[in-house]
């Protein structure tokens, strides 16, 4: 939001952090630290952690975009001429703006985070047992596909189904959010 707002300097050093994390291979980075910590560590908590770490450039990219469309609106412009300084305008006028799209964005990410803690697990260095997980249900089943298919289908068909129900709740909650878009359709 600061970057959309303030630009110059300040744009260019978060857009280029962002880029930074954005490049990282989530995936690949969640198998290389969960190889390196201990047996004994919270692997849920990690697992979070790295998920919720590496997780917010595509947000924050859409975020910076939508405050620099604000900045040039007619309400911000009006409350710096009037003196509002920028902690003011950023808190009261921008982020009950924007508000709606971290929502919106927050629900449509969601199932992307199961499906990489499900990948994980299913590789064999997600979560440690007796945590559940689709993942490792997913991975348990494979080996039995061929006698019964039914061990594969339950877990994936719950995977498929929650990841399917927050992209609808996500859906849903833009069009109630953002009535014009709505009316476009």
């Amino acid at each position: 939001m600061t970057a959309g707002y303030f630009g110059g300097w300040w744009d260019g050093l978060a857009s280029r952090g962002t880029d930074v994390i954005l490049g990282f291979s989530q995936l690949v980075f969640m198998i290389a630290i969960s190889a390196v910590i201990p047996a004994t560590a919270p692997r849920a908590t990690v697992m979070v952690l790295i998920i919720g770490l590496l997780g917010w450039p595509s947000t924050a990219r859409v975020l910076r975009s939508q405050a620099m469309s604000l900045r040039s609106r007619t309400f911000i412009r009006a409350s710096q001429a009037m003196g509002a300084s920028h902690l003011h305008i950023l808190v009261r006028q921008m982020l009950p703006n924007l508000v709606a799209t971290i929502i919106v964005f927050t629900t449509i990410s969601i199932p992307g985070k199961i499906g990489a803690e499900a990948a994980l697990s299913f590789l064999g260095v997600g979560v440690t047992p007796p945590t559940p997980s689709w993942g490792r249900s997913i991975g348990s089943a494979v080996t039995w596909v061929s006698t019964d298919p039914w061990y594969l289908l339950f877990p994936g068909g719950a995977l498929f189904l929650v990841t399917l129900a927050f992209n609808l709740f996500g859906d849903g909650l833009r069009d109630a959010i953002d009535p014009r878009l709505g009316e476009s359709r």
